[in-house]
């Protein structure tokens, strides 16, 4: 098993195991589905966080995968959204009905707006890596938290969660990928030099947006340190 550095940091995650059960499954589109988990004792973690998730039986192939918990700590739930492939692990997941067992380690991770939330933060999502995002956006709401938070999502046409980021967010920018830097430099531009970047997609992507945001003049720039989209 491959053990990140945020898992040694977050050393106590590797000893919290924490039991599921299937309780609702959404497809959001295109291949997109989220499964709802209802904890058997509560989890705590922070909005942001993500874990390590197996099943009861071995699969072939990979017998476990890192998934974003993109619920709010809030809601009392833990979730996942993921694309579906042909993955063996993916496979079985789709086929598990409701009421079924899963279980996640951790949870593990820095991206959160920590015990003293800045006042004003920027999310800046690519396709799927919107998870993280959609955890710190109902959390900020839910808790009605001083952090004032801008989201930029890049997508080839399908938003994930778009509905609750309109509901969540007053700023809410949804781009094309050809109009994704222009977007971020006038975002950029208005927001005050210490605030906070947070960035997570797909590892070109983070890598991509890193360099952008330097050349703009941006130095706090926090990335998801999971890569397991």
């Amino acid at each position: 098993m491959y053990v990140g550095w945020e898992m040694l940091i977050g050393i106590k995650g590797l000893f919290s195991l924490h039991r599921l059960t299937l309780e609702k499954v959404r497809h959001e589109g295109e291949d997109i589905t989220t499964f709802v988990f209802r904890p058997r004792k509560k989890v705590r973690f922070e909005a942001g966080q993500y874990g390590l998730w197996f099943m009861p039986r071995m699969v072939w192939g990979k017998p476990y995968r890192f998934f974003t918990i993109a619920a709010s700590p809030t809601e009392g739930t833990v979730q996942l959204s993921t694309r579906l492939s042909k993955s063996a692990f993916k496979r079985k997941l789709a086929a598990q009905p409701l009421g079924s067992t899963m279980y996640v380690l951790g949870p593990f991770g820095r991206f959160v707006l920590g015990k003293k939330p800045p006042e004003s933060a920027v999310l800046v999502a690519g396709g799927i890596g919107v998870t993280p995002m959609r955890a710190i956006a109902r959390f900020a709401h839910d808790t009605h938290a001083p952090t004032k938070l801008t989201l930029v999502d890049s997508a080839s046409g399908f938003y994930l969660y778009r509905k609750e980021f309109e509901k969540y967010l007053p700023d809410h920018r949804f781009v094309t990928r050809e109009s994704f830097a222009k977007t971020l430099e006038e975002v950029a531009a208005k927001e005050a030099p210490d605030t906070p970047f947070y960035v997570s997609g797909p590892p070109a992507f983070v890598v991509a947006t890193e360099e952008a945001l330097q050349k703009l003049g941006r130095r706090n720039i926090r990335k998801d340190g999971f890569v397991g989209y």
